[in-house]
């Protein structure tokens, strides 16, 4: 599984990581697994807001994200490899 990390930076250099995580569920009546990606901020776990989620899948470096009054800056955009975690 290959988990996404975005670090986006503010107007004022204040930087703030987002990280795409798969969340993993196992039925055990229907013995099967379901799994959905979250985009999370890093340091708190708190979803990023669900309607910019398209925007952070299709993301480049220098694009620009609208939150709100506030702007950032895409500055980085990381891929790392992980092992799944069941909840």
């Amino acid at each position: 599984m290959e988990n996404h990390e975005i670090i986006l930076q503010d107007v004022h250099h204040k930087q703030f990581k987002i990280v795409k995580v798969q969340d993993v569920r196992f039925d055990n009546d229907t013995l099967t697994h379901s799994h959905q990606w979250l985009w999370v901020f890093d340091h708190n776990s708190e979803f990023f807001p669900f309607e910019l989620w398209d925007q952070l899948d299709n993301a480049i470096v220098h694009q620009k994200i609208k939150l709100g009054k506030q702007v950032f800056k895409i500055i980085k955009i990381l891929t790392k490899k992980t092992k799944l975690q069941y909840s």
